[in-house]
This record gives structure tokens, C-alpha cells and sequence, in this order.
């Protein structure tokens, strides 16, 4: 509702509300205080678990690593959900029964009938189901015993996987602690042993693809050897390096003696030249017998000097033509050379990724670990006791507020403080408490003694049972309103700050009128409650001029109203009548008295 001070307001629902507040969420942890204990002697779960390293083959984290390139998914979480699959499907459940039966047997590996209260409800469960399905289907099959516990191991298995991580965590939940971790130690044993098969298999179907692949690669390098040799011995050639070697040496030593020659060539020419300058041909003049023999000489020596370097130049072809000869021969060679030097390259691949498989078959066994087996837990995992009957307080103690919430957003009823608030022209005063009202109906006989009570009298009785009820003394008749403070050595601070609030702050807005004015006191549906209300406020307030009492049920009301009151305060109980109608009501009584209009609510 707007306009209401929120928090007091929800204070006080929650004070009104208080039984129900407190009763359901006492109800619910009773409740499940009962049906948990029954559980735990009847029928405890147990837990066991153990933890096993996953290992995805290539194709998974290839196909992972694609996946999870394009989402914001895990790679492990996309590997080892296929293999929670595979541990959860029906063919593990059913190797999971085998070996149960084998080490514990078939009776005692079997899930016990339950009797008493869970056999009842169990047996009420099934023939629900049973009914829904022929509603359904038109029929119903009744499944085979095995059937039925081959059911009950995989409900009872859960696989759960260590984030960001390639560990799995098997858990088991079983009425016997021994059972349940056969379970889980069966399961990671079964993963294990097909993982390992699925490395053998997988491994050895490679390796024998690679082996035959080898053998067809040495086939054909020794058929391009072969090749080799007959185009060897066809082309004459038995060391294509040493007879390449061998020409381009023999050209290198003619080029470099037939420079030297023609170098002495040129001298020899130089000389004869010279010397034939000097012979005039005349005996006298002429060259002397030496210098002719000098120039016959050097002549012969030209000569020969030409016909070496002739010589040498046609050996130098020669052997240009040789090695142009043999290297057109080299090409074949070289072509066979490259083809032989790639199978020998792919053969030393295959070798290669063949010893890689025999280092990953023997490495996958080891890959394959389980990290922690599962032992017998010494206590039952469910269920909780403290923990259920708490939760079902909680639970209660929500679905109380949720009542009372809806019920007050959903209402326009006047139950608050705050919702008298909302009636405008008027002043909210606090509530009269129910152990107050009660106590000073007991003082002064009821609320149906017409005879009017002094001051003196109706504070005597309130002090006199607030003594009895918490201090534990009797307070005189001496009492009065003004020595309050008095008090604190008998009731004690709490209870005095208490009183005040509760029975005199009502009235700390109503002063005498000093001119006498009248007091109405109207309640909305009870006259007794109207009397008792006004003999309070007389007693805790005295007025100087008359208080009327009356209720609005009552059809002289309106005849036995003054026509101007000092004050008018109208009581009321809680979610009698709504705010809507409530404001109509005090506008009617505000213009008829012309006073100012107090509301106030009396529980009790």
C-alpha cells in the first residue's frame, strides 16, 4: 500500500501475525524433524565416490577445440560430457550388475524391498504410475526384476566433471555403504578398461595401416634402385660424381696449360721478330753464326709452340663435348636419385610414426588413472537431519511472510498502525495490548459493570496486577499516574518503558479541555469494548466534562451524542473494516462533533 511507513508497518504484521509466524515454521521443521529421522533408522543413503583422469582422443579434442572456437563453452566440459554419456548408458549398468552379483550376489546386490511407511508409499507411487500409463498408453508392461535394478544402478550413479579439468568424479548412492562403492570403483574400472581397449584398437588399426604403407614405400625404393642400375650400365656410367670430376679436372689442367703455352708463344714471336730484324741477308752485315742458330731456334720453337696449342684447344673441346655429354646422361640419373631420396624420406616418416604409436600404447594404459577410490563412507550422505529440519523452517517461516504479504497487498482492511494513518483528518494513537485490557478487565470486574470507578481505584488495580505478574510485589492504592518513575525499583525499566508506551501512549495526545468539552469514546462494533476503552482512558486521562460511551451498531448513537465533544476516539479491532470505509465513517463523526478525531485499535 503507498504512503505507509514501510518497516513499522511490516513489524507490526509480523507482531499480529506472530502465532502463525511462528506455529507453521515450527509445523514444517516438526514435520520434517519426524519424516528424517524415520528415514534414517528405515532407509539411509549412502555415498561413495571416486575420481578418474579422462582421456580424449584426437578427434574429440579436435572436435572440441572447433566447438568451443565458436562458444563460450569449456573444452573439457565438451569431451567429457560424451563420456558421462557412455558411463550412464545402460551397458555400463548392466556390467555394473555382474560384478555386483559375482562379488556380493545376486540376493545381496539386489535393492531391498522397503516396508513400513516407505514400502506404503512406494507401493501408492506405483500403482499411480501404473494408472497413468494405461490412461496414457492404453496398457501396462510390467518390467523384469533385472530390468528394474539394472534402472535403480543408473539412477544411482552421477558423474559430475572437476571444471576447467579432464578429472570426472564418480559418485554411487546405495543403502549399503559397501555396495555403493563397489559401484563407483566398477564404474571407473569399466571406463578405464574401454578406454584402454579403444587406445589398443585404435592404435593397432594405425599401426598396421602404417606397416603395410611401409612395406609398400621399401618396394618401391628398391625398384628405383634397380631402375637406377640398368640406367647406369645402359648409359655407360658407373660413378657419375668421379667422372664428372674427372673431365672437369682434365678441363681445368689443358685451360691452364694452354694459357702458359700461348704466353711462350707470344715471347718466341717477340724474339724471332727481334732477331729477323737484324739479318740483312750479307755475309758481312749479316747475324753471326750464333744468332743465326738463335733464330732458327726460336723459329722451331714457334712452330711447335702452335701445333701444342692446337693440340691443347682440341682437347678442350673435347672435353667440354664430354662433360656436355654426360650431363645430358645425369638427368635421368638425377631424376631417379630425387625419387629414391623421397621414398626413403617417407619410409623414415612412416618408421617415425610407427615407433610414436608403440610409445602412446604403451603410455595410454598409464594415461588412464583412477585418482581416488571409493571406500565405504562411515556415515549415511542423506538424510540430513538438522539439515532438512532447518531447511523446512526456513521453508515454513517463507511461506508464512508470503501469506501474510499477499494478504495485506491484496487487502484494504484496516490492520495497522500505519493503514489508520491513511484515514485523513485523524491521529493514529498506539494499540491497546491484549495482556493489558486483560488485566484491567480482571481489576475492575469486566467491562460490564455499569458503576462508574474512581482514579484512585482503576490505577490501584493496574498497578496491583502489573506487581503480582512481573515484580512479584503489590503496589498500594497510593499510586497515581503522576509517579510513574516510581516504578523502576519494582517492574524494572523494560517493563516501565513497556507501560508507558502501551497504556499511557494513547493518551499523550488527549489533554483535559479546559473548558469542560465532552469526550465520546465510539467503538465499531462493541459497546463492552467502548466501556472498557473509556473507563482506561478516564482512569490514565481524566476528562473535565462527560465522556459518552456507545458503538456504531447501536441505533440511539446518534440521539445520545452532544452536539460539540472536546475529542472523539474511535476504537476498533484489527481487520474490521476497511480504510475506505473507515475514513467515511470518521468524516461523518469529525463534521457532526466538530472535534478533533483519535483512532486507536484494542486487542483483546
Amino acid at each position: 500500500m503507498e504512503g505507509r511507513p514501510h518497516v513499522q508497518h511490516y513489524l507490526e504484521l509480523a507482531r499480529l501475525h506472530r502465532r502463525l509466524l511462528i506455529g507453521v515454521p515450527l509445523a514444517a521443521a516438526a514435520l520434517a524433524f519426524a519424516v528424517s529421522l524415520y528415514l534414517l533408522l528405515s532407509a539411509p543413503v549412502f555415498t561413495a565416490s571416486t575420481k578418474v583422469t579422462v582421456k580424449p582422443s584426437d578427434a574429440e579434442l579436435s572436435f572440441s577445440r572447433r566447438f568451443v572456437r565458436s562458444s563460450s563453452s569449456d573444452a573439457a566440459n565438451v569431451v567429457t560430457q560424451t563420456h558421462i554419456e557412455y558411463l550412464t548408458s545402460r551397458e555400463i549398468a548392466s556390467r555394473v550388475a555382474g560384478r555386483l552379483d559375482a562379488k556380493f550376489g545376486a540376493e545381496a546386490a539386489a535393492k531391498p524391498a522397503s516396508g513400513g511407511l516407505i514400502g506404503a508409499l512406494r507401493a501408492i507411487k506405483g500403482t499411480v504410475k501404473r494408472g497413468l500409463r494405461v490412461i496414457n498408453s492404453g496398457r501396462f508392461v510390467e518390467v523384469p526384476a533385472e530390468e528394474k535394478r539394472i534402472a535403480a544402478i543408473r539412477k544411482a550413479i552421477r558423474i559430475d566433471i572437476v571444471e576447467s579439468s579432464y578429472i570426472m568424479k564418480i559418485e554411487a548412492r546405495w543403502d549399503d555403504p559397501e555396495i555403493a562403492a563397489e559401484i563407483a570403483n566398477v564404474v571407473a574400472q569399466e571406463y578405464r578398461r574401454r578406454a584402454s581397449e579403444e587406445a589398443v584398437d585404435q592404435v593397432g588399426t594405425m599401426s598396421s595401416y602404417l606397416e603395410q604403407r611401409r612395406r609398400e614405400a621399401e618396394a618401391g625404393l628398391a625398384d628405383l634402385r634397380q631402375q637406377e642400375a640398368d640406367l647406369r650400365r645402359k648409359l655407360g656410367i658407373v660413378d657419375l660424381p668421379a667422372q664428372r670430376a674427372a673431365l672437369l679436372a682434365r678441363r681445368d689442367g689443358t685451360e691452364v696449360k694452354l694459357q702458359d703455352d700461348l704466353i711462350e708463344l707470344s715471347a718466341s714471336r717477340v724474339k724471332v721478330a727481334a732477331l729477323s730484324q737484324n739479318d740483312t741477308g750479307l755475309r758481312r752485315s749479316g747475324l753471326s753464326p750464333e744468332m743465326q742458330l738463335e733464330l732458327s731456334m726460336s723459329e722451331l720453337a714457334t712452330l711447335e709452340l702452335e701445333r701444342r696449342i692446337a693440340d691443347r684447344e682440341q682437347t678442350l673441346a673435347a672435353t667440354e663435348a664430354a662433360l656436355t655429354q654426360l650431363s645430358g646422361k645425369e638427368a635421368p640419373l638425377v631424376r631417379i636419385a630425387d625419387r629414391i631420396a623421397q621414398a626413403e624420406e617417407k619410409i623414415n616418416d612412416i618408421s617415425q610414426r610407427l615407433l610414436t604409436l608403440d610409445l602412446a600404447r604403451s603410455e595410454g594404459l598409464d594415461a588412464i588413472r583412477i585418482v581416488d577410490p571409493a571406500r565405504p563412507a562411515l556415515y549415511p550422505d542423506s538424510p540430513k537431519v538438522l539439515v532438512n529440519t532447518m531447511a523446512a523452517a526456513i521453508a515454513g517461516l517463507m511461506l508464512a511472510l508470503i501469506a501474510v504479504l499477499l494478504r495485506d497487498a491484496t487487502s484494504r482492511s484496516a490492520a495497522t498502525r500505519a493503514d489508520l494513518g491513511e484515514v485523513p483528518g485523524t491521529r493514529s494513537l498506539p494499540a491497546l495490548r491484549p495482556s493489558d485490557v486483560a488485566l484491567t478487565r480482571r481489576r475492575l470486574g469486566g467491562p460490564e459493570r455499569p458503576d462508574p470507578l474512581s482514579p484512585g481505584r482503576m490505577v490501584a488495580g493496574l498497578g496491583e496486577g502489573l506487581g503480582e505478574r512481573l515484580g512479584g510485589r503489590r503496589l498500594g492504592s497510593s499510586f497515581a499516574a503522576r509517579r510513574w518513575p516510581s516504578l523502576r525499583g519494582h517492574l524494572g525499566a523494560l517493563r516501565l518503558r513497556a507501560l508507558r508506551d502501551h497504556v499511557l501512549a494513547p493518551l499523550a495526545g488527549l489533554k483535559p479541555d479546559p473548558e469542560g468539552g465532552a469526550r465520546v469514546v465510539i467503538d465499531y462494533s462493541s459497546d463492552r469494548r467502548a466501556a472498557l476503552a473509556g473507563r482506561i482512558l478516564e482512569q490514565l486521562a481524566p476528562s473535565r466534562g462527560r465522556t459518552f460511551l456507545g458503538s456504531f451498531i447501536d441505533d440511539r448513537l446518534w440521539s445520545r451524542l452532544p452536539r460539540q465533544a472536546g475529542e472523539v476516539i474511535v476504537t476498533l479491532g484489527r481487520d474490521e473494516i476497511t480504510i475506505d470505509e473507515l475514513s467515511e465513517v470518521v468524516g461523518v463523526v469529525a463534521r457532526r462533533l466538530g472535534a478533533p478525531v483519535f483512532l486507536v485499535f484494542v486487542d483483546g
